[in-house]
């Protein structure tokens, strides 16, 4: 068993030759043809020796054999030629089968049905291994009076001609099964120095005789560092072959943070020029490499578990602090709270129960003097003083038709007027309009429904003060679908302007603003103005979007998603679209699968943070893993 070194084309393609090495198999009729090899000496004393004599020789019936297969045939072996010893000496006589030229037959071996009269048994060569033609071989068969074979008995030895013709397939009909694994050996995250390695396992069948030539084509990546076949194991006797490629991969602190994709083709063919190609060996080894930001290196994360949950937060840049929705478990009855959180030590600061809620959206005042709190099931508002978490007042916001109760969708602040706040209305998942409240008091002028089943609407802030963004959907002919822009005066709220969205529904809910762009949650680029599609963000592979949240301050885009059933969070350069970084998240407490898309809120923090409630805790991240792109990997190609 032998297998040549490798050969490098003009692209640095290596190719690698398998070569066929012979071994012994079984004698007919005793053991298992497809047995593993055991060498081409045969037991000192086989079975059945005849006693020993004077004068021994031995005679072949025939020392020219002729064999037929088809290329579709299992594999062919032969005992038709006999022999007989006769006066063999008395310590027995010793076999040796030797294939000395050709290849239409792997192996032989001498078998001794009686004490006299043996046969020669032959293993041809896989016909499937070696296509259509006429094939030959010649067999040395010694019949000797030692173990070493040095003292021939007379009429050995004996040179038997094998003629072998094989029909079918012009080609030999080998098969090649590729099988790559997972990357081991180093943890994939941007502060690990060392190579993971991957291997690619290479099978065959029908193996020919001149073996089979492998080669691949240059990664088109900037991951993969060296591709090396190693020794392969053969059982000839059955044209089988196993070889494995050692992948070794960038050292993941070379890459940096992102989501890295790979690509090596391979095939294999019957000649080194590659002229003729296996059928159906052409394999791609295609992957993307996930490489994490480190916690501690590029980020730093600190986690706050409220007692009761964490399902809506929001910041406030006057107090420096998060304010965060614990109604997790106020379907079981178990009253909400609304809690402070310090997001520099995730501890838990003043905390407030509303008793028989189940709280929905939060907004705090531009003043940072007082949290308003929405409701999921009640038609009210709650406010509380800030920084104490004091209940102030409850305002009504009456009914539809005196059994669904109006809730808030969405709120917007208004600067300058801490006590004033735009409510859009919903209820049983349709639109209330949209209504400005002073304190406790409605403003005469709202924006109502477009009709019975308009969805409920959301309200994005714009750069003109007291103006905001709002999609009005309405799905009953004749359908309505307009972006529009409503402004806030004196009087109430109105329309200032409409335009049909030419993009559709936007899905998800809210969508961010970044200059003349809406980002929708359901990864669409939008014109702010017009609506038109612009573009379609992309995610990785098997990602699916949990929220997004645009921070304008520093030219990035946060996405909360969910990839290979783990949570991230991806930051995206704003202009470019470009990913820049991972950040993993932890799993829901008590969960063993990541949160489904749309269970959680985000809200940026301070000048470089994040934080994430995932209905159980909240995640704060911050570092210069929000601030900071390590660049283009900059790793060159093998």
């Amino acid at each position: 068993m032998n297998m040549s070194a490798g050969l490098r084309g003009s692209r640095a393609s290596s190719l690698s030759l398998f070569i066929l090495a012979l071994a012994l198999s079984a004698c007919g009729g005793g053991e298992d043809a497809a047995a593993p090899p055991s060498g081409n000496t045969p037991p000192t004393t086989p079975p059945g020796t005849p006693p020993a004599t004077q004068g021994a020789s031995v005679a072949f019936a025939s020392t020219a054999l002729s064999l037929t297969a088809h290329t579709s045939a299992a594999q062919l072996t032969d005992e038709s030629i006999a022999l007989t010893l006769t006066n063999p000496p008395t310590a027995g006589v010793s076999t040796r089968v030797t294939v000395t030229a050709g290849v239409a037959v792997v192996a032989g071996e001498v078998c001794w049905p009686t004490q006299s009269g043996g046969k020669v048994f032959l293993l041809a060569q896989p016909p499937g291994a070696l296509g259509a033609g006429t094939y030959t071989s010649t067999v040395k068969v010694e019949i000797c009076a030692d173990a070493a074979c040095t003292t021939q008995i007379s009429g050995s030895p004996a040179n038997i001609t094998v003629t072998y013709v094989v029909t079918g397939s012009a080609i030999p009909t080998t098969q090649v099964f590729w099988s790559p694994t997972l990357p081991t050996g180093a943890e994939l995250q941007t502060a690990e120095t060392r190579s993971p390695t991957m291997k690619l396992q290479v099978a065959t069948i029908n193996l020919p005789p001149g073996g089979i030539y492998l080669r691949h084509t240059d990664p088109s990546g900037t991951v993969i560092k060296s591709m090396e076949l190693g020794q392969a194991n053969f059982s000839p006797q059955v044209g089988v072959a196993f070889g494995q490629y050692n992948i070794t991969l960038q050292p993941p602190a070379a890459l940096g943070s992102g989501l890295f994709p790979e690509s090596v083709n391979l095939q294999a063919c019957f000649d080194v020029a590659c002229t003729q190609v296996v059928p159906g060996s052409g394999f791609s080894l295609a992957f993307d490499m996930l490489i994490p930001a480190t916690e501690g290196v590029e980020f730093t994360r600190r986690i706050a578990t409220p007692e009761r949950g964490a399902t809506n937060l929001v910041w406030s840049q006057v107090n420096q602090s998060l304010y965060v929705a614990s109604s997790l478990l106020a379907e079981q009855g178990i009253d909400p709270q609304l809690s402070r959180i310090d997001p520099l030590t995730a501890a838990i600061g003043p905390t407030t129960t509303l008793a028989g809620e189940n709280l929905r959206p939060l907004a705090v005042s531009t003043d940072g003097g007082y949290l308003y709190a929405g409701s999921k099931t009640k038609a009210f508002v709650h406010r509380l003083l800030l920084p104490a978490m004091t209940p102030d007042l409850s305002i009504p916001l009456g009914s539809y038709n005196g059994s669904e109760p109006y809730v808030v969708s969405d709120f917007a602040m208004l600067d300058g007027e801490p006590q004033s706040f735009v409510a859009a209305l919903s209820h049983n998942n349709s639109s209330g309009g949209i209504v400005v409240f002073d304190n406790a008091t409605a403003r005469a002028t709202s924006i109502a429904p477009v009709q019975a089943l308009e969805l409920p609407r959301w309200l994005v802030r714009t750069p003109v003060p007291g103006t905001f963004l709002s999609q009005s959907y309405g799905p009953s002919a004749p359908q309505v679908n307009t972006l529009d822009q409503v402004t806030v005066s004196a009087s109430g709220i109105n329309t200032s302007s409409s335009a049909t969205m030419a993009a559709g529904l936007i899905l998800g809910g809210k969508p961010e603003r970044t200059g003349n762009r809406l980002y929708s949650p359901d990864g669409k680029a939008l014109n702010a103005t017009t609506g038109a599609l612009l573009a379609v963000l992309g995610l990785p592979e098997q990602g699916v979007m949990n929220g997004l949240l645009v921070d304008n301050a520093n030219n990035r885009m946060f996405i909360w998603a969910v990839v290979r059933a783990r949570p991230f969070i991806l930051s995206y350069d704003l202009t470019t679209l470009k990913l820049l970084a991972f950040a993993p998240l932890p799993l829901p407490v008590g969960s063993s699968a990541a949160s489904t898309p749309g269970t959680g809120n985000m809200t940026l923090w301070g000048t470089d943070g994040l934080a994430v409630a995932d209905g159980t805790q909240v995640i704060i991240l911050s570092g210069a893993f929000f601030s900071s792109y390590r660049g283009e990997p900059t790793i060159p190609r093998l």
